[in-house]
């Protein structure tokens, strides 16, 4: 590793004043000895306090936050991207959390041990079940195997352009596939872009 942290984790916001307290709080379960994270807010569009609940809860971490006008959870990750300095990049939704506090640690170290650029990991959810490859943060991933590969505004499917231009250039050694649940995906949040985007199309 030769980045200035092992890890960069990018976190788009979006008015979660109400919700983004649950992943705050995960983050002070991390086992994060010996580990250089830096965690990075990228607030598109915000006009509630998101940005002071992070000030107020993240004071023990190094952490940045970005603003930006996007409208778009694909161009805020981009916004974060650009600026990250880890050697793996983890892309974290605000209205959700991480639920092992081994997690990061174990993407290093089987990343490296393994020799693969992109760690894979299980998850949970209060409503969504079906196991998708498409969902971004779903993988840790080695911040070389990115390259110059940038998300789309084309939502709510950023995420499956993004995975499906990883695809093109993932080397045969493919990726870790992890067994311990550690995310939890709030899906059914009110006001999320997928819940949205749900009811606009009458999809249940």
């Amino acid at each position: 590793m030769n980045g200035q942290y092992d890890i960069s984790i990018i976190i788009p916001c979006h008015n979660l004043e109400l919700y983004i307290s649950n992943l705050l709080y995960s983050f002070y379960m991390l086992n994060l000895d010996d580990v250089q994270a830096e965690f990075i807010f990228v607030l598109d569009a915000c006009n509630d306090n998101t940005e002071q609940v992070i000030k107020d809860l993240m004071k023990n971490f190094d952490y940045k936050i970005l603003t930006c006008d996007h409208h778009s959870c694909g161009f805020a990750r981009n916004e974060g991207l650009e600026i990250a300095q880890g050697d793996l990049i983890w892309f974290v939704d605000g209205d959700d959390w991480i639920i092992n506090p081994e997690v990061i640690k174990d993407a290093i170290k089987y990343l490296n041990e393994c020799n693969v650029p992109l760690f894979k990991l299980p998850f949970v959810s209060n409503y969504f079940h079906r196991e998708y490859y498409s969902m971004v943060w779903q993988y840790i991933f080695k911040r070389s195997l990115i390259g110059d590969i940038r998300f789309i505004k084309m939502q709510p499917s950023e995420d499956v352009f993004f995975m499906d231009e990883i695809y093109k250039v993932l080397p045969n050694t493919t990726f870790y596939h992890y067994n311990i649940p550690s995310y939890f995906y709030n899906y059914n949040r009110p006001g999320s872009n997928i819940t949205i985007y749900r009811k606009m199309h009458n999809i249940e």
